[in-house]
């Protein structure tokens, strides 16, 4: 990932503890990067779950495009109001 994706999060996002720099490589922590935002938008934390499922890690339950190193198959994420 480029540093335009990273400065394009962090324009939408504000700033935060959500991009790690290895080996002149941008890794971008997705969940932490959207808790950000909901919490700029007023969520309390303590409303925000996030799972610790990672797809690239659990390639036999998700599907990851990193992992097969090209086309899968689709998932979506969800977001509710309880």
């Amino acid at each position: 990932m480029g540093p335009e994706v990273i400065e394009g999060v962090a324009r939408a996002t504000g700033s935060g503890d959500y991009v790690a720099e290895k080996a002149d490589k941008y890794y971008l922590d997705l969940p932490a990067a959207n808790k950000y935002q909901a919490v700029a938008m007023g969520i309390p934390p303590g409303h925000i779950w996030i799972s610790g499922d990672c797809t690239f890690c659990l390639p036999e339950k998700y599907y990851s495009y990193r992992y097969a190193k090209g086309t899968t198959g689709r998932q979506y994420g969800l977001i509710s109001l309880n």
